[in-house]
């Protein structure tokens, strides 16, 4: 199944081709201020089933686990449509809501969940807690 993804001026494009291998929320306090809310929604894609359309720049940052993460980001528009981690090489994240289908799977694990907002209420799909 191919979904598509795409920042918000669309000059940034992600395609997937196939089935989703994790979907996530992250609390840590590089999504929340990546996406200004107060956690990050994001899936996990294999790269070879992945094609990107448009131009990016890349922004880089090192975790609080000291893993280098690249945010790739539309110099358009600035929205940061996906990012490679080094602990997953074969992998790219993506931004969850910048997807056409709202029917993506929900997230099944949270992470970071010590960063939390207290107010923050997870879905029933979430089955994995960390930290």
């Amino acid at each position: 199944m191919k979904r598509r993804s795409t920042c918000l001026c669309t000059k940034l494009q992600l395609v997937h081709d196939g089935e989703i291998d994790k979907s996530s929320i992250c609390h840590c306090n590089a999504c929340q201020k990546r996406t200004g809310s107060t956690y990050g929604a994001q899936v996990v894609l294999a790269k070879n089933k992945v094609s990107i359309l448009g131009e990016f720049q890349i922004y880089n940052f090192t975790s609080d686990e000291g893993n280098l993460v690249k945010f790739h980001f539309c110099p358009n528009c600035a929205t940061t449509l996906f990012w490679e981690i080094t602990f997953f090489p074969d992998h790219y994240v993506a931004a969850l809501g910048c997807f056409d289908d709202a029917n993506i799977a929900a997230p099944t694990f949270s992470v970071y969940e010590d960063r939390k907002h207290s107010w923050v209420i997870l879905p029933d799909s979430i089955t994995e807690h960390v930290g």
